[in-house]
C-alpha cells in the first residue's frame, strides 16, 4: 500500500512540475538522467532561451499586473 501510494504519488508530481514548467517556461520539465534525457534537456534549453529572449514579454507584462498591480510597461515609462 505504501509502495503504491509512493509510486501515484511521484507520478503526480511529476505530471505537476512538467505542467508548472510549460506554462512557466514554455517547454516541458528538464529531467537530465539518461543520455537521451540529457538530449531533450539541450533542446528545451534552446526552445527557452528562444521563447524567453523573443516571445515572452507579454507573459512578463500578465504577471507584473496580477502579482504587482502595474500596468505600465517600463518601455513606454
Amino acid at each position: 500500500l505504501v509502495t503504491r501510494f509512493q509510486e501515484v504519488f511521484r507520478s503526480m508530481w511529476s505530471v505537476n512540475g512538467d505542467s508548472i514548467s510549460k506554462i512557466y517556461a514554455g517547454t516541458g520539465a528538464l529531467e537530465g538522467k539518461a543520455k537521451a534525457g540529457k538530449l531533450k534537456d539541450g533542446a528545451r534549453s534552446v526552445t527557452r532561451t528562444i521563447q524567453n529572449n523573443f516571445f515572452d514579454s507579454s507573459k512578463q507584462e500578465a504577471i507584473d499586473v496580477l502579482l504587482l498591480g502595474n500596468t505600465l510597461n517600463s518601455d513606454l515609462a
